[in-house]
C-alpha cells in the first residue's frame, strides 16, 4: 500500500487515502501451466479512502473505507472470468 494522505479528522478519528495495487494469480499457484493472458497475471490499481475510529484505548472499532467503482468492477470482472473456469473451482 502506498499511503498518499494521513491525518487527525475527529476525536479519535484518522482519514488515510492510498493507493494500492492487486495482482491476479498466473495460475501456477492453482497448479495450472504460468499465464500472462488476461485475466491471468493481471496488475489492477486501485485508489481507496478509508477513515478509521479507534476508542480511548486506541484499539480500531470502525474501518469505513470506499474507493472507486470502477476500479473494483474491473478486478471483480477479472476475477469473476477466472471462477468461471471449472478447473478452478476443483
Amino acid at each position: 500500500l502506498d499511503y498518499n494522505y494521513q491525518a487527525n479528522v475527529g476525536v479519535n478519528q484518522a482519514s488515510l487515502r492510498y493507493v494500492e495495487v492487486v495482482n491476479t494469480t498466473d495460475g501456477s499457484e492453482l497448479g495450472f501451466k504460468p499465464c500472462g493472458e488476461y485475466p491471468w497475471g493481471a496488475s489492477f490499481v486501485q485508489h481507496e479512502h478509508a477513515i478509521v475510529t479507534v476508542d480511548d484505548s486506541c484499539r480500531m472499532i470502525l474501518w469505513d473505507q470506499y474507493g472507486d467503482n470502477e476500479e473494483q468492477v474491473g478486478i471483480e470482472s477479472a476475477v469473476d472470468l477466472m471462477l468461471s473456469n471449472p478447473a478452478v473451482l476443483c
